[in-house]
């Protein structure tokens, strides 16, 4: 969260394009990342998520 959360965080208020919205978005992301942290994993420091 620390590495990208500033990126992600910008993302989403660019999808919603409202600050309510952005907050709303970016907890839902960082929750379903802990969910599935382990189908998460950094490789060539980009942020992938294997579907399994």
């Amino acid at each position: 969260m620390d590495a990208h959360g500033k990126e992600i965080y910008s993302f989403c208020k660019s999808l919603t394009g409202n600050q309510m919205e952005a907050d709303d978005l970016y907890q839902d992301t960082f929750l379903t990342a802990m969910e599935k942290d382990d189908k998460i994993h950094m490789e060539g420091g980009c942020l992938f998520y294997r579907r399994m």
